[in-house]
């Protein structure tokens, strides 16, 4: 048997400490990941937030976030995991807190960047404050949010996305706005030029392309549009001179062609929503007089298509009506012109998710004597329910139920209930042998469907 020389010797413990070396890296990578994996963000009830499709979900009880083994943040929704992206940004209307998860680079008044990791949580009633989520993704928090030209105004957040060429969308739980002009956010206490990613505190301007880097060619596309570009040995502003050559035609026909392919600027500018209906506001840029149609399909939250709609191009404004309350509903929008050789072409050219608001109702007391408890039900906004109910619950120490009684309310107490003053009734006979009292709404109908509507009082005896 051959023995090993000391080159030989060598060259084996120096692979054995390789392989030691990556075994323990890699059961320290593991145990870092599990760990990060285990933590659980809590998700309190009433919040927002956008799944990885960019769909926006509500949270109508208690729950948590997680990361999995690959980085990506998830949320437990009916026992259903709702995967988030490598980031997320929940906002929760009752505490009016940005829940932030994941990396996010906030831009501070000195103009330094403050690099936020893992869960952040920041208050939209004080200062006004921004933070770069992604490539040409931001989010403004804050109470006084709104653009120099007043076309938008909001509270507490807005997410800004930008496309390649620099146009905005900005959107929260409440509005959808999409604009291809130029766009100032004035707070107060900065200003941000949208489309061309630059942040001014006062006289101190910030390039906000240059944290992370940028795609937007915004500016490369605004140089290109107003350049010159003159004929032979022709000039000018237009770049459409021409001094006997035919290179100012052939730069016409260019410019035209190009002219046409971005006069296609039909945009939605913003959506807004009530119990049972979507309103979107749109703009139609058609100067050649290219476009045969204007329509947009509705899809709900499953995915399944309810319908194509006409939108009127004349118009401004368009209302989907008998929709069901507090759903998803996705709407593509479609414009329809006619190509060189005669035929027509549906181009998609914008997509929006929008969610009908909820019911809000709310139960008070009124009176309460020995043995009997007079409640007030108010239904806001005018909206008369088909049903329902109002059950009053005795409770012990420990919120087990003692006892129940329920009102079934008919079709004048619920007329009643959605005016200014509310429907009120009295529980008589009520044996008051438990420590609290609650009153609850149940069995809620409109239009034929059940609708869930959060409505209760609690006290003690």
């Amino acid at each position: 048997m051959r023995k090993l020389n000391t080159k030989n010797k060598a060259y084996i413990v120096s692979l054995l400490v390789f392989v030691v070396i990556v075994f323990i890296a890699t059961a320290v990578f593991a145990y870092y990941k599990i760990k990060d994996m285990n933590i659980k963000y809590t998700i309190s009830k009433d919040s927002y937030l956008y799944n990885s499709k960019k769909e926006l979900i509500y949270i109508t009880d208690d729950t948590y976030a997680k990361k999995d083994f690959i980085g990506r943040y998830y949320v437990v929704v009916d026992g259903l995991k709702v995967y988030l992206g490598n980031n997320a940004i929940i906002y929760n209307a009752s505490s009016r807190n940005v829940t932030l998860l994941g990396i996010f680079y906030e831009i501070l008044k000195t103009s330094e960047v403050e690099k936020l990791k893992g869960e952040s949580i920041i208050s939209c009633t004080n200062a006004n404050r921004i933070f770069k989520v992604d490539d040409r993704k931001y989010l403004l928090v804050g109470p006084n949010i709104k653009s120099s030209d007043g076309i938008m105004t909001a509270t507490d957040y807005v997410i800004i996305e930008l496309d390649k060429v620099g146009n905005g969308y900005i959107y929260n739980k409440d509005m959808n706005i999409k604009s291809f002009k130029d766009i100032v956010i004035d707070t107060g206490d900065f200003e941000l030029k949208v489309n061309e990613e630059k942040l001014l505190f006062g006289d101190t301007e910030v390039n906000l392309s240059s944290i992370n880097g940028s795609t937007n060619e915004y500016n490369e596309k605004k140089k290109k549009n107003n350049g010159s570009s003159g004929g032979n040995g022709g000039g000018g502003d237009s770049g459409l001179i021409d001094n006997g050559g035919n290179a100012g035609n052939q730069n016409t026909e260019q410019i035209i062609k190009e002219e046409k392919y971005v006069a296609r600027k039909t945009s939605i500018v913003n959506t807004s929503s009530t119990i049972d209906t979507i309103t979107i506001n749109y703009v139609v840029y058609d100067p050649f007089i290219e476009y045969k149609g204007l329509y947009l399909v509705l899809f709900d939250e499953n995915n399944e298509k309810l319908g194509s709609y006409e939108m009127d191009m004349s118009l401004t404004s368009y209302t989907i009506i008998n929709l069901k309350a507090h759903k998803n509903y996705r709407m593509n929008f479609y414009y329809i012109y006619q190509d060189e050789t005669g035929n027509n072409v549906d181009t998609l050219f914008d997509t929006v998710n929008v969610q009908t608001k909820n019911f809000k109702a709310h139960l008070s007391l009124e009176m309460i004597t020995d043995d009997s408890v007079r409640y007030i039900l108010r239904v806001d906004d005018g909206y008369v329910l088909d049903s329902a109910s109002v059950e009053l619950s005795i409770l012990n120490d420990d919120d087990e139920v003692v006892s129940t009684s329920t009102h079934q309310l008919e079709n004048q107490n619920l007329v009643a209930a959605s005016g200014n003053d509310g429907f009120s009734d009295t529980f008589s006979n009520v044996e008051f042998e438990g420590a609290f009292v609650k009153l609850t709404l149940k069995n809620c109908k409109y239009q034929g469907e059940n609708v869930d509507i959060t409505a209760s009082y609690k006290f003690k005896i």
